[in-house]
């Protein structure tokens, strides 16, 4: 499986809840120009966070890859067990999947996939990690590259 990670763009703090944090002017510009690095890629499967910057972020993404399938994943949230999205990601049978999610996931995903251990990882917003996995397991994941806007 190839696996890319991306954090949603910058998001405004003038929201009600976290949940409701719509993406700031720069969030749009980041996320736009991370897409055009993605153009044309293909997915086979996008998960989605419910949290609306993710939910922005994926719309702006979309115009420029092409996904055979999408879904809303609570799974995927800002504090979620990255243990459990492995273990779900593990029983999937897709060659591309993208998650659009949230710090600190992303880098908890990225160090247990690839070290096998869990660290807090520094990613930055509108980034994308890309890992390859033989196996979706802990420590089975081999970085690829990483795309910036």
């Amino acid at each position: 499986m190839k696996l890319f990670l991306m954090r949603h763009g910058n998001a405004s703090f003038n929201a009600p809840t976290d949940e409701v944090r719509p993406l700031s002017e720069a969030g749009v510009d980041e996320v736009a120009r991370t897409a055009s690095q993605l153009e044309g890629q293909h997915f086979d499967l996008v998960w989605v966070s419910p949290y609306l910057r993710a939910q922005q972020t994926w719309s702006i993404v979309k115009q420029s890859v092409n996904c055979a399938s999408e879904r809303l994943d609570a799974a995927i949230t800002p504090g979620e067990d990255p243990s459990a999205v492995i273990d779900s990601l593990a029983k999937e049978s897709f060659e591309t999947v993208l998650l659009v999610c949230h710090q600190p996931l992303v880098g908890r995903l990225t160090s247990l996939l690839v070290e096998g251990q869990l660290i807090e990882l520094g990613v930055g917003t509108a980034t994308v990690i890309c890992i390859e996995c033989d196996v979706v397991a802990s420590g089975c994941g081999s970085l690829q590259k990483t795309i910036s806007p």
